[in-house]
């Protein structure tokens, strides 16, 4: 009774195993994609790190596009692998120490709003920008900004590295089975280096009471132009949004003086907004050139003055060379100290740095100019060259408005050669300057970004100069590609897709499993008359006893 049960159990195995094959097979095929856990895919935007060649030597990131399995930066397996850190958990030893297990590429997670950075999280970022702007880094550096999906990814990757650490090889193996990560993928342009690389500044003046040629001329310079840790990242709110608002509205009050020729100053003033002042002040140094060289336009320059990172309460008058008594430097000194302190601010404090040739970059815009034997200085609210971060995202207005009221009624009297005022009957307008930070810190300013002569920014400050001075013009110059000082990159703005994976060890073990249900399979189905004899054998001698 009991052989026939068993032989009816194998006969139907025999005939129903080739029909289980056939229909196991293709589900195994159809569940494999959802066995790792592959049902997830977030998408970000992402930022590549500025890149730059200066004197041929290479700056920033290398690499662009990338298709790489994701880490933790603990993680201690990163050979070829993305490491996704916060700002807080990557320094410039940390990242040396990552490149050195040759990881694949690294992504950096700021906050999620600049503005509420702590100054302890705004030092670590200017410390990363100065690494990766004097170094060259060769796999691909990106930064995004955290969001709620974003600290999904973090915690199971970090969970995912913890196997890495585990006390023993049998350990790490089982954590790595059942733990998630994510396939990183960023795509996005190519970077390459911009052959059609133009620098454009922009100039207007007001002609003063007289033979123009023949009346001196101060020039007021302020360069438009910011630096971050990504092109897109550069707002460059204080340095120099400011300076650019400044500008523009002491065009628009000092016109009021050259309306009228009762009251026109016997001096000519020029507003410059240069281009590419954070690539070493080369706008500044082309218009300069240009100037002196070719137009000899300019005739007695008494005083140049540059304009940068306004918005602070105590102001600062960088020079190379003390200015002599008697000059427009040291009056507009002394005119500044006065109206400061009938204004119930503190006085202006003199900082007097020598150029120094050796370096490579200097430190303030004015600089360009002093080498020319202009005399020229920096109006700054920082005692040293300002900290160009992508955390500059906003600025004192209350301050801004007040730098500029005391610098318009300064410069009024200077042109008109008197202590007393007040000369201007109206000061600066508040929602005029909010309207260019506004307008100046809704995207990034990287030189790079200014390559075209179309950029609408570049358009809304030479409609604003047209329409308070005279003769505004552009100064646009390409960069000579065969011996190029500074050699700018595109490739800005990229998308990252975090795809929900399983680790490889998985799809490994998941492989050898299948293998080996496969192989008992078949090796039932190949010896399925033997194992039969046998049970058939030993289900007689079963019987017999």
């Amino acid at each position: 009774m009991l052989y026939n049960e068993y032989s009816d159990i194998f006969e139907h195995l025999r005939t129903v195993i080739p029909f289980a094959l056939i229909v196991l097979f293709p589900i195994l095929i159809v569940m494999s994609p959802a066995i790792p856990g592959a049902d997830g895919a977030y998408d970000f935007p992402i930022y590549r790190i500025r890149q730059f060649d200066h004197h041929g030597n290479n700056y920033g990131s290398r690499g662009a596009s990338f298709s790489l399995e994701g880490r933790s930066p603990d993680a201690k397996l990163l050979l070829r692998k993305c490491v996704v850190a916060r700002l807080k958990e990557v320094t410039p030893d940390k990242i040396r120490k990552l490149m050195d297990m040759q990881i694949g590429a690294l992504v950096i997670v700021l906050p999620a709003s600049m503005t509420s950075m702590d100054d302890e999280a705004k030092e670590a970022l200017a410390l990363l920008e100065k690494t990766f702007a004097t170094e060259d880094i060769i796999i691909p550096v990106f930064v995004a900004h955290e969001n709620e999906k974003l600290k999904e990814v973090l915690t199971e990757l970090k969970h995912a590295g913890a196997a890495d650490a585990a006390d023993s090889a049998a350990g790490a193996l089982f954590s790595s089975i059942f733990a998630n990560g994510y396939q990183v993928d960023v795509t996005g342009p190519p970077a390459a280096p911009v052959t059609d690389f133009t620098v454009t500044s922009l100039q207007g003046k007001l002609i003063g009471n007289g033979i123009e040629e023949q009346l001196p001329s101060i020039i007021i310079v302020a360069h438009y132009d910011a630096t971050g840790i990504a092109p897109s990242l550069s707002f460059g709110a204080d340095a120099n949004g400011s300076g650019v608002a400044a500008l523009l509205e002491l065009a628009r009050l000092l016109s009021q003086l050259y309306t009228d020729p009762r009251t026109q100053p016997r001096t000519n003033v020029h507003f410059v907004l240069t281009g590419a002042g954070t690539l070493n002040f080369m706008g500044a140094k082309r218009w300069i050139d240009h100037q002196l060289d070719e137009a000899q336009s300019l005739g007695e320059v008494p005083l140049v003055l540059c304009l940068d990172a306004l918005a602070n309460k105590h102001l600062y008058l960088h020079v190379s060379k003390p200015p002599k008594e008697g000059s427009f430097g040291a009056q507009f000194l002394s005119l500044l100290e006065a109206i400061l302190a009938s204004n119930g601010l503190p006085p202006p404090q003199l900082v007097h740095k020598k150029i120094n040739l050796a370096e490579d970059m200097l430190a303030w815009e004015h600089e360009r100019f002093s080498m020319r034997r202009l005399p020229a200085a920096t109006l700054s609210g920082r005692p040293s060259s300002p900290v160009r971060t992508a955390a500059d995202v906003s600025l004192n207005l209350a301050s801004l408005e007040a730098n500029v009221k005391v610098l318009a009624e300064t410069l009024a009297r200077l042109l008109f050669n008197t202590s007393s005022g007040p000369v201007l009957s109206r000061g600066p307008e508040p929602e005029a300057l909010d309207g260019w930070v506004k307008m100046l810190t809704a995207q990034g300013r990287s030189p790079a970004m200014f390559a075209s002569r179309d950029n609408p920014l570049l358009q809304n400050m030479e409609q604003a100069l047209q329409h308070h001075t005279k003769e505004a013009s552009r100064h646009a110059f390409r960069i000579d590609k065969r011996d190029p000082e500074f050699t700018v990159y595109s490739g800005f703005d990229y998308r990252m897709a975090a795809h929900h994976i399983k680790p490889a060890v998985f799809d490994l073990v998941l492989s050898l499993g299948i293998a080996a249900y496969v192989g008992l399979v078949y090796v039932f189905v190949l010896y399925y008359d033997m194992l039969a004899g046998s049970l058939r054998r030993l289900i007689r001698k079963e019987k017999t006893h």
